[in-house]
């Protein structure tokens, strides 16, 4: 062991088997390659991750002072898209997919029991009921990337309560009510809208007169399902329009489908949508012999029931099978 004495002097010690121990001189550092090397990554690393921070924090500032600012003509940002800052700007939604409802173009006229068809980039209302209880017959066409509403040619009739479908650019309006007065019923009249050439037609008459009934095409087909007939008696039956069977001199015919193809359970107000090549028809309501309540008069409510069961419909074989009910 080494040490010092009273006047700072290295001395030396002596261990107890009594061998001398010299003074402990440490040896000199060395710097080998390796070493070198790791401390220059580790610098050139710190760095590199101090300059992507600093160029992050700038863009990002750059961002916001961009869109806080609205430097850019081409783009404006808004809330409401009924508040589209004019023509030529096209309105398109920063929360596409995240599950959330946004106000767009409201129409001119408020309005319930009408038909909705989505064709391209457009959606066309047609007819229904207004507030003022008045039957509408006219069409209008709705731009979902610039918000605008633009009136096109008015049905032949008014109507609401109707079915409805698209086929090769035309869209077919089946049966439904021209007047909600007490003594009317449904209809069995058939009008098609021609959208390239914004003309409506008549094609020929439903076999049944119906009214909320659902209609769907599949297969170059058209389809009406079950509604109501004039007794306010839901439907179980299905009429078949195919367009290609029409001549110069005669309109397409509707076929009524025998009993085999009748819905599992009769019902109006359902709703039908084609899927992969079937038809799947959902809810409504279907009217019933209550057993157990009167139906007279004003107690008609109780021959009605809701109904939560889907079908699907197989165009091949014009037969139904039932699939999972809705959840609510």
């Amino acid at each position: 062991m080494d040490g010092t004495d009273r006047d700072g002097a290295k001395v030396q010690f002596t261990n107890l088997d009594g061998v001398v121990q010299p003074p402990y001189t440490p040896p000199p550092r060395k710097w080998t390659c390796a070493r070198v090397c790791s401390v220059a990554l580790g610098t050139t690393y710190m760095v590199l991750l101090t300059a992507v921070a600093v160029i992050a924090f700038i863009l990002g500032c750059y961002s916001t002072a961009k869109v806080r600012t609205l430097i850019e003509p081409a783009a404006v940002l808004v809330t409401d898209p009924r508040a589209a800052p004019g023509s030529g700007y096209s309105v398109f939604s920063l929360g596409t997919g995240l599950g959330y409802w946004s106000p767009v173009t409201d129409m001119e006229f408020a309005r319930s029991d009408h038909g909705v068809i989505a064709y391209g980039k457009y959606a066309y209302l047609v007819g229904g009921q207004g507030a003022d209880g008045s039957i509408l017959k006219r069409l209008v066409r709705y731009d979902t990337e610039t918000g605008e509403m633009k009136d096109l040619k008015d049905m032949l009739w008014p109507r609401y309560r109707f079915a409805y479908a698209l086929l090769n650019d035309k869209i077919y309006v089946m049966g439904g009510m021209d007047s909600n007065a007490t003594d009317a019923g449904p209809l069995d009249t058939v009008m098609v809208y021609d959208i390239k050439g914004n003309n409506w037609t008549l094609t020929g008459q439903l076999n049944t007169k119906r009214v909320d009934a659902t209609g769907a095409a599949v297969n170059n087909k058209v389809y009406v399902f079950g509604g109501y007939d004039a007794s306010f008696v839901s439907l179980a039956t299905i009429e078949e329009l195919d367009p290609l069977s029409a001549t110069p001199t005669a309109a397409p015919t509707w076929t009524l489908l025998g009993n085999t193809s009748n819905l599992i359970t009769s019902r109006g107000d359902a709703r039908a949508v084609t899927l992969d090549g079937s038809i799947y028809v959902a809810g409504g309501v279907e009217y019933y012999i209550n057993p157990n309540k009167s139906c007279e008069g004003d107690f008609w409510i109780y021959c009605y029931r809701f109904l939560k069961s889907v079908e699907k419909f197989n165009a091949t074989t014009k037969t139904w099978s039932a699939v999972a009910n809705m959840i609510n």
